[in-house]
């Protein structure tokens, strides 16, 4: 059966793994909404449940805390988290989220750019406090904005037909900034600062294949925000709340499936993959159109 992989690049502690965790806990609203789904597999809704138990346990026993020490656990490995695409309860496709060792951003192997450059999309993770907080140097060590241009750069330019049908720049640990107009504002044109050279980078006309871009901001944790800088003036969180609150975690997802949908209409190799392996006779944007109507966009969100 045909796999679409969505590769999941960030740093250290920017909040990868813990945002396919809230993702997975937002779904109930998201394969209610349609007739289109993204499930995981059994076997990884228990490993996103441990996941979700660990991030609960942080937050009972901490009024503040800085992630990085926090000791969630992070990946130090590729590790796939298989989701499983149904259309009208009938399995099509396996969806994998793979994600990065955090660790790219110090040392990115050629492991990663050629999953990168198969992938079918990318979630490219950042942490919103670390880039509307800190210095310029410490967000460059933290979010690692060059690494990132590097990698796709490098991904865009090769040549290679098996390019990422689509970007999308998620902002995570933004609770703080979404709560008023003004402060989405500046998270905007601070994400536009940092990564508008990227985001043209993928839009020149040296790329053949302009993917779709998109910037997000979801809240992962919902019930914390960002209180000062601490040790090493990296962000200390402040937990409002002792429950966890996702807010737009399941509008990644949406993502996914338009741009499975959007490459039925391409004559390139990925539509005769889907073509052969998914055997879909019913209009899927009249499900998509539905879907997209009942899971409504984030507060912050641009497609560029």
């Amino acid at each position: 059966m045909a796999k679409f992989e969505i590769v999941m690049i960030g740093s250290v502690a920017v909040g990868k793994t813990s945002m396919l965790s809230a993702l997975s806990k937002d779904l109930k609203k998201f394969n209610k909404a349609g007739k289109l789904q993204l499930k995981p597999t059994s076997s990884e809704f228990d490993a996103l449940e441990e996941k979700w138990i660990e991030l609960l346990k942080v937050i009972e026993n901490n009024d503040e805390f800085q992630p990085v020490k926090v000791g969630l656990t992070g990946t130090a490995d590729f590790i796939e988290h298989p989701f499983e695409f149904r259309v009208e309860g009938k399995k099509k496709c396996d969806v994998v989220f793979v994600d990065s060792p955090g660790m790219f951003t110090k040392r990115h192997t050629a492991d990663l750019i050629s999953r990168v450059n198969n992938a079918f999309g990318v979630f490219c993770v950042i942490d919103a406090a670390v880039l509307m907080q800190c210095a310029e140097s410490k967000n460059n060590e933290m979010n690692c904005p060059a690494t990132v241009e590097e990698i796709l750069n490098t991904v865009f330019t090769d040549g290679d037909e098996y390019q990422p049908q689509f970007i999308a720049f998620i902002l995570t640990k933004c609770e703080k900034y979404m709560a008023t107009k003004a402060g989405r504002d500046k998270l905007a044109q601070k994400f536009n600062d940092c990564y508008g050279d990227i985001v043209s980078m993928l839009k020149s006309p040296e790329i053949e294949q302009t993917p779709k871009i998109y910037m997000l901001a979801i809240q992962t944790m919902g019930s914390v925000q960002f209180a000062e800088l601490g040790e090493n003036d990296e962000p200390v969180f402040m937990v409002m709340d002792k429950t966890l609150k996702p807010k737009d975690c399941a509008f990644p997802l949406v993502l996914v499936l338009r741009n499975l949908i959007y490459a039925l209409n391409k004559k390139r190799k990925w539509y005769t993959k889907l073509k052969e392996f998914l055997g879909i006779q019913t209009p899927l944007t009249e499900y998509l159109a539905g879907l997209e109507k009942s899971v409504k966009k984030p507060d912050l969100y641009k497609a560029l």
